[in-house]
């Protein structure tokens, strides 16, 4: 069944959910909601709908972002020091967002991004069975326990009460990094202009990572691969997966947005380096606290999620995890784009319909615009197959098909188009084609360019 992701609906949801959420205090439930009905359209007067100016809008999403981030923290440790600060940066990081839409054409507005990735999250938990936050996935156990230990099903429980928690901080810090990342496009749109004058040489923004950073570094690649297992007699012991570590070291090596995030929030939050220490290298060294390991759970599954978006490394083999839900929401949130006018100083809302239908053995993402031009639905269409087509591996057991239809309606005829994509298990790279036209099998041919649809 094809489920429908319209802002209203989304955000009429998360409404109606939020008296079941432990950390959002019930007095605070009308502020919460005047706030929601700004970002998302929702204030309706003698039966017009009021759209809210996008400085309103923005407004709306520092708010609730800090409320949301905020009382989550504040429901699994009493220790937020550092908070100020990555408060802070977010507040700043609106006002980056401006310089960013006069680089990158493409750039969306992650302010307000990540409060509709958390609202599509909750949305998506209560409507589509596959797509659950797991409660387990950081901890394993040795081979000879048959059954879950006490201590081991403490964690879990604790882990599960936390769920709505997790996600909170997940979706509303994914996006931290974005600054690091987007200043390889300014230092190619700078480098195209000052080449035109001959003597001048650009200095590139750039980055170096000293022996004074490489502890925190170190720190950060070791969580993000720490894997928690019982032992026989209750205790677990902590180890670090070194194929786990490896992928991430390349995606920080990129400067990926994802772990940059991760990066960020590990510098500024102390109870992360508080919880996460621990002794390596005795054999004997085990802990019993299941409330320490549960924690420790919870700051794994947030970093190691946001870090994993972005990372060209990890796929996923099912979709009943953190990192596949952020992955899915990510990719669904299209109708809060918005674009900075390069020739007024206007915002433009981009109008977009998406819908999902998705199954233990399928995904299919459907995209409907109106009044875009055939090369920005192209263009469209291609960033989202990038974006998913290894994302995932597909088998005959598990995950079988992925598809991505995008369509565009428009007053002009030229632009009325539609291509669709598949990927099977037992198909390679899939399929492109024109809706109705001939397909090709040629995929990445397709997005390089090198092969047009007709």
């Amino acid at each position: 069944m094809l489920i429908n992701l319209d802002g209203p609906t989304i955000a009429n949801s998360f409404k109606q959910n939020l008296s079941t959420f432990s950390f959002v205090h019930q007095p605070d439930i009308r502020d919460i909601n005047t706030q929601l009905d700004k970002l998302a359209d929702l204030i309706v007067r003698r039966g017009t709908r009021i759209n809210h100016s996008h400085s309103t809008k923005t407004d709306a999403a520092v708010w609730l972002w800090d409320y949301f981030v905020s009382h989550a923290l504040k429901s699994i440790t009493t220790n937020t020091r550092g908070y100020h600060n990555l408060s802070e940066y977010f507040k700043q990081y609106t006002h980056y967002e401006n310089v960013l839409f006069s680089i990158d054409e493409n750039h969306r507005d992650h302010v307000i991004h990540s409060i509709w990735v958390m609202m599509i999250g909750f949305y998506l938990i209560n409507n589509c069975r596959p797509l659950k936050l797991p409660y387990s996935y950081p901890f394993t156990r040795v081979k000879d326990l048959e059954t879950i230990p006490d201590s081991l099903f403490e964690a879990m429980e604790i882990m599960s009460g936390k769920a709505n928690v997790l996600w909170t901080l997940i979706s509303l810090t994914h996006d931290l990094g974005y600054p690091i990342q987007k200043t390889i496009i300014a230092n190619d749109v700078l480098s195209r202009m000052i080449s035109n004058f001959g003597f001048l040489e650009q200095t590139d923004f750039s980055y170096q990572f000293t022996v004074l950073h490489q502890t925190a570094i170190d720190e950060l690649l070791n969580t993000l691969s720490t894997v928690i297992t019982w032992v026989p007699g209750g205790s677990y012991k902590l180890g670090v997966e070194p194929g786990n570590r490896l992928d991430y070291s390349k995606s920080f090596e990129r400067l990926d947005h994802g772990i940059m995030s991760a990066y960020l929030i590990q510098r500024y939050l102390d109870f992360i380096c508080d919880t996460m220490s621990w002794i390596r290298d005795i054999p004997e060294y085990v802990k019993n606290d299941s409330q320490e390991a549960a924690l420790k759970g919870l700051i794994i599954d947030w970093l190691s999620a946001i870090a994993d978006h972005t990372s060209d490394n990890k796929y996923f083999s099912s979709l009943a995890g953190c990192s596949e839900l952020l992955i899915i929401s990510d990719e669904l949130d299209e109708f809060s784009r918005y674009a900075h006018g390069r020739y007024y100083d206007t915002w433009v809302s981009v109008v977009c319909n998406p819908r999902i239908n998705c199954t233990k053995q399928s995904l299919i993402f459907i995209y409907e615009f109106i009044d875009r031009t055939h090369a920005e639905t192209l263009a469209f269409f291609k960033s989202k197959i990038f974006r998913l087509i290894d994302r995932f591996v597909l088998s005959e057991t598990s995950l079988r098909k992925i598809s991505i239809k995008c369509l565009n309606s428009s007053s002009e005829p030229l632009d009325n188009v539609g291509y669709y994509f598949e990927k099977r298990f037992d198909t390679g790279d899939g399929f492109v084609k024109r809706l109705y036209g001939q397909q090709t099998d040629d995929v990445r041919g397709f997005l390089i360019g090198a092969i047009n649809l007709h």
